[in-house]
């Protein structure tokens, strides 16, 4: 199943985007945590601190002075509260709205001696409690500090422990805990649309490259294949745009290879149809007979010529292309013992003597371009060398080589001719053979493949006679 197409552009956006959103949504929470701790501090040394001004207040004030005292101060303050009441909860001069959730009771021996007027909810003390603690009242939260208070204004007797109780109803915490948060979340909230319009714009100005490259390589086509150059190319890109340039010099060898190839196929295959259009048009002019099968005879031969160059045509086109090949263990001593025994017809025709000396060994090669290597190289020994010549096949090795001679008594190779013999349709010998000129490039490029090396020279054996060593060397 073909996957769909994707925007790099679109992830970038909602990967980012997805990313400033969890982040923004972590940095919200911690404020809105770290608020509320905050405030339930503030408030809680709020509650504390009240508990105890009441208790200094208590122990200055007699008995009678009590009643009075809470009657003339705080009937003056809730009367005040009530006028200064608002929906939208603001300060007067007269008080503040939000103190109406604040209530304060004094008990003392379980009974109740004294409030707020806000204490309007039936909150009771907690024995043998000292600190805060929350509570539920018909259904509403309270945060409780309870002070224990054992001074002589309040309990003359002493022997039960009094306690001022301070409350603070729960709501105006996350009141305020709240509008904290949206005060910190909202201008975060609104920098998204701000923040994912830039993203949009440094993303279309960072993949601006990409798009000149996309431009640059909808330019090129079968004529066109020159190298990309981009101005300033980022370093991601860098390495990219040298491969593509890698791969348009690796298409325009191709193509140049191709136009090579045709060439030299037309120009090579022109002369052999010729001598087989002459051949033909003279067995039909022939009356003869044997003039006629002379003919014809050279006009098979013509077409055998024909069929071998055609051959290595396409095998040195083929052997051009390839740039790796597949490699696995043959025995070589056994691949040019096949070669020589398909080639002896042809020795013997020609009187000559083939002989192979070499043990076993295994080496990593493709095993199609080397039996094609060692016929080459035997099949041009046995063309070149003459009648009655001695052709010797050598194999050996050590811990580091292998190396292959083949020997012929042929006529010895000249050394201008020996710098020109792997060139590409080059005859050595054009006097001695019908050949294409291309076997010796086809050995040399099967010797490259394999990272090896051949090289000629001329030799004398102990019986004087002159002729041509082929060494082709491979690392083991």
């Amino acid at each position: 199943m073909t996957a769909k197409p994707f925007s790099i552009k679109k992830r970038l956006i909602l990967s980012i985007l997805t990313v400033l959103i969890i982040f923004l949504t972590i940095a919200i929470t911690m404020a809105y945590l770290f608020a509320r701790h905050e405030i339930e501090e503030v408030y809680d040394a709020h509650l504390s601190q009240s508990a105890k001004m009441l208790e200094s207040f208590m122990n200055n004030l007699s008995d009678d002075t009590i009643t009075h005292q809470e009657h003339a101060l705080y009937q003056a303050w809730f009367d005040a509260m009530v006028t200064a009441r608002q929906p939208e909860k603001k300060a007067f001069t007269t008080g503040h709205p939000y103190e109406q959730n604040f209530i304060f009771q004094i008990y003392q021996n379980g009974k109740l001696i004294w409030q707020s007027n806000t204490s309007q909810l039936p909150i009771h003390h907690i024995p043998n409690f000292q600190g805060f603690a929350d509570i539920i009242v018909n259904h509403t939260n309270w945060r409780v500090f309870q002070l224990p208070v054992t001074d002589n204004q309040l309990d003359d007797s002493n022997t039960n422990q009094s306690y001022i109780l301070v409350a603070e109803n729960s709501e105006i915490r996350n009141e305020i805990t709240n509008e904290i948060a949206l005060s910190s979340a909202l201008p975060l909230m609104l920098l998204i649309p701000i923040l994912l319009i830039l993203i949009i714009l440094l993303i279309d100005n960072n993949l601006q490259p990409l798009n000149t490259l996309r431009i640059a390589i909808s330019q090129r086509h079968a004529n066109k294949l020159d190298h990309i150059y981009l101005a300033n190319p980022p370093t991601e890109l860098t390495s990219l745009v040298s491969t593509l340039n890698q791969l348009l010099t690796e298409l325009e060898h191709a193509r140049e290879r191709e136009k090579r190839f045709t060439l030299m196929a037309a120009h090579e295959l022109k002369t052999p149809l010729t001598i087989l259009r002459l051949n033909a048009q003279n067995a039909m002019t022939y009356q003869d007979q044997y003039e006629r099968l002379d003919a014809f005879k050279n006009i098979l031969e013509g077409i055998d010529r024909t069929d071998r160059l055609i051959q290595q045509l396409l095998t040195f086109a083929k052997l051009e292309q390839l740039k790796y090949i597949d490699k696995k263990e043959i025995d070589l001593a056994s691949v040019i013992k096949n070669e020589i025994a398909s080639l002896a017809p042809f020795a013997i025709k020609q009187n000559q003597e083939i002989s192979f000396e070499g043990e076993p060994i295994n080496f990593n090669a493709d095993e199609l371009l080397i039996p094609l290597l060692f016929r080459n190289l035997i099949d041009n020994a046995i063309r070149y060398s003459g009648f009655g010549s001695t052709i010797t096949i050598k194999l050996f090795f050590d811990d580091s080589s292998i190396t292959i001679i083949v020997s012929d008594t042929g006529e010895t190779i000249p050394d201008e001719v020996k710098l020109r013999l792997f060139e590409n349709f080059y005859r050595g010998h054009a006097e001695n053979g019908q050949g294409a000129g291309l076997g010796m490039s086809i050995i040399k490029e099967i010797v490259t493949l394999h990272d090896g090396s051949i090289s000629i020279n001329n030799f004398e054996d102990e019986h004087g006679k002159l002729g041509n060593h082929f060494k082709v060397m491979f690392n083991r």
